[in-house]
């Protein structure tokens, strides 16, 4: 899928809505934060696109967490998690806000889509 201008990737999710990552989202707020998961944006298309599970982000209603597991050369696997923005606006389209890796889950995400088996 081609990128709009300042935009790293633009990816649809399983439920059909399109999600952007912007070029000063990756380097201003999320390299900065999160300097482990530089290596690691080529991965980030598949969070969007084929999560193992989508959860409602617990302090903010209109983010959503995107999780998938990645295997890391020599260290352990770990789950990328990525974060959402679906604010109400003109264009249904969803920013990634931030992404990182994590070990766990966080509680109080509500559970909104699961891969059907």
């Amino acid at each position: 899928m081609s990128h709009g201008p300042g935009e790293l990737l633009r990816e649809i999710d399983p439920r059909g809505r399109l999600v952007r990552l912007t070029s000063d989202q990756w380097h201003s707020h999320i390299l900065p934060r999160h300097p482990d998961i530089a290596g690691y944006l080529s991965a980030i298309p598949a969070v969007i696109r084929e999560p193992e599970v989508v959860r409602r982000d617990a302090v903010q209603w209109q983010r959503e967490c995107y999780y998938r597991q990645q295997d890391r050369p020599a260290a352990r696997s770990l789950l990328i998690k990525v974060v959402v923005d679906f604010s109400p606006q003109e264009e249904p389209d969803g920013f990634v806000i931030t992404c990182f890796f994590t070990t766990r889950m966080r509680p109080g995400e509500e559970v909104l889509w699961l891969p059907s088996t």
